[in-house]
């Protein structure tokens, strides 16, 4: 049952990246093929990046976290757009705006989406 939840979530995060560029000027994403593949790969590097910042290195991230109210997270997730953005091909980010903007929409629909599966 746990697999089927997370094969859901990562279809709802592939809508959710291809609405966003559908409606965000410079985030471009053609196909929803690559949509697919375009969640997989920030699922991955979410994972990955977030083990090793906030549970390995937890002690050492956790003033960035209370010292910023927790917009650490948009600012890591960021990040992992950016890498999932230099890594596929048919994927493009414009400008650091629209990343910026991406990373919000994406990192909340994220959080929705986990919640709401129980992921």
């Amino acid at each position: 049952m746990y697999w089927l939840r997370v094969l859901i979530g990562w279809v709802l995060l592939a809508l959710a990246f291809f609405g966003v560029s559908k409606t965000l000027p410079g985030f471009r994403i053609d196909r929803f093929g690559t949509a697919l593949v375009v969640s997989a790969m920030y699922s991955l590097l979410h994972v990955v990046l977030h083990f090793i910042l906030f549970n390995i290195l937890w002690i050492l991230t956790i003033p960035f976290v209370v010292l910023t109210l927790g917009l650490i997270y948009f600012a890591v997730n960021a990040v992992i757009l950016w890498l999932t953005d230099k890594l596929i091909e048919d994927f493009h980010i414009a400008n650091l705006a629209t990343l910026l903007i991406a990373a919000v929409l994406l990192t909340v629909a994220n959080a929705i989406i986990r919640f709401v599966l129980f992921l």
